[in-house]
């Protein structure tokens, strides 16, 4: 689906410490699940300011929903790191282009859409279903994998 927004929400959600924590869960994935994982771990890895994470997106095909995050700290990083004049009183024209060529593929990337039927009964149920606080998902951890003894 080229949703790295969502590949980025789920694996936070598996880097949580309630979900990280379950080392015997773990151990049970099977290979090749384990090895899909440690793939996309690969990718969204912030080395090289999201080095690989943006090949992908540049490579995917559209439609595409990119990790917004990496893109709004790139154009902080853009506002904030360059001056709006230059030297000689003149318009920062890089720094605008820099920012123009961001918001460019931004644009790009929202101008297609999937074509998805919505299934009322899994709306409905999606959005019916509470979510659990951190202390909450952290104590049901605790009920399928006591903590380890510390040393």
């Amino acid at each position: 689906l080229n949703n790295y927004n969502g590949v980025m929400q789920i694996m936070s959600g598996l880097h949580s410490s309630a979900i990280f924590r379950l080392k015997q869960t773990w151990a049970c994935l099977a290979p090749r699940d384990l090895e899909k994982y440690e793939e996309l771990e690969q990718l969204m890895q912030p080395n090289g300011n999201y080095r690989s994470l943006r090949v992908a997106i540049e490579e995917a095909a559209l439609p595409c929903i990119p990790y917004l995050g990496m893109y709004l700290t790139q154009l902080t990083f853009i506002d904030d790191g360059n001056p709006d004049l230059t030297e000689g009183f003149m318009l920062n024209m890089y720094k605008h282009q820099m920012t123009s060529k961001t918001v460019c593929l931004l644009q790009r990337l929202q101008g297609s859409s999937y074509a998805f039927d919505v299934d009322a009964n899994i709306n409905a149920y999606l959005r019916q279903i509470a979510p659990l606080s951190e202390e909450e998902t952290y104590r049901r951890s605790l009920q399928y994998e006591e903590r380890e003894p510390q040393n």
